[in-house]
């Protein structure tokens, strides 16, 4: 049986593009600082796409910047960033500037960054003005509480209505 040349130059196409679009979404994006308060324990949350801030985020080499608020909450203008792999490396900042790295998901028994997310909020009246892509992780000492995923969404919540302007409620 002989297949149609068309049929074999379609079905490479096909595979082809689909090659593609799986190794795009693998592909390296970026490179990202987190710069916490020294100190700082609880969940972080970035707000993106913030009408509140103006400018883009600073850039450090070929990085970007996050520079988290004393409360873990930070808004950004810029948009949320696209799927794929990213070099991050989280920082606590003391007073002086001098910065201590942070490690992502290491001993439960030991201060770190864990339990990253990303997401998106909307109003119950599904406004497009009001929604809001976000990210959000945690960081702690793992064993110390069992509820941390609670804590990190409660956070969120309170960070998307504070940015919304509406009534928060304490835990």
């Amino acid at each position: 049986m002989t297949i149609p040349s068309g049929v074999v130059r379609l079905r490479c196409l096909v595979l082809g593009s689909l090659v593609a679009g799986l190794s795009a979404c693998g592909s390296f994006k970026g490179s990202e600082v987190h710069l916490i308060p020294e100190g700082y324990r609880g969940p972080v949350v970035i707000l993106y796409e913030s009408s509140a801030v103006e400018s883009e985020l600073p850039r450090e080499r070929d990085s970007t910047i996050y520079k988290i608020g004393n409360d873990g909450v930070v808004s950004v203008a810029t948009q949320a960033r696209s799927p794929g792999f990213y070099d991050v490396k989280y920082f606590y900042v003391a007073p002086d500037g001098t910065r201590s790295e942070l490690p992502y998901e290491t001993d439960t028994e030991k201060l770190q960054v864990f339990g990253a997310v990303d997401g998106m909020t909307r109003a119950g009246d599904d406004s497009p003005s009001r929604s809001v892509r976000w990210a959000a992780y945690i960081v702690a000492v793992p064993s110390e509480r069992d509820d941390w995923v609670q804590l990190r969404e409660h956070a969120v919540e309170r960070a998307v209505r504070g940015l919304w302007g509406e009534a928060i409620d304490n835990p």
